[in-house]
């Protein structure tokens, strides 16, 4: 793991979702960490910011079942139990993280489109400049 490599010196960085720091953080203390979080700014493709997302499958045979979990994903109680478990920020407003997460408006995500998404012949170039490939 990233966060693990860093932690143990092997790397100076590693990009990664912030969650996985806070989750460390809980279980070791913040001060037994010799990491920190950096948040990249300005719509800068590092900033990028990933969104989770649940549905109920149309050729489900279970549909109102799924539907009744996916409504308690949405729900207050369903909201509190992800945030307290995972250090995700919420999608209701009347829930708050106990984590001492980084303000949602604060992040700076780069705007992304599906267009972006499409070129991905510029992907390829930049992954491999990178040496990624």
């Amino acid at each position: 793991m990233a966060l693990q490599a860093v932690e143990n010196g092997e790397v100076p960085a590693a990009l990664i979702n912030n969650y996985y720091w806070y989750n460390l953080a809980k279980e070791k203390g913040v001060e037994n960490l010799k990491s920190r979080l950096y948040f990249v700014r300005h719509q800068d493709p590092g900033a990028l910011v990933s969104y989770s997302g649940a549905a109920v499958l149309k050729a489900s045979k279970n549909q109102a079942e799924a539907q009744k979990f996916v409504d308690f994903l949405a729900s207050k109680k369903g909201q509190e139990a992800l945030v307290a478990a995972r250090a995700e920020y919420p999608l209701r407003a009347d829930v708050v993280s106990p984590f001492n997460l980084e303000p949602y408006e604060k992040l700076e995500a780069p705007v992304v489109s599906a267009t972006t998404a499409q070129d991905k012949e510029h992907a390829i170039k930049l992954i491999e400049e990178a040496g990624l490939k």
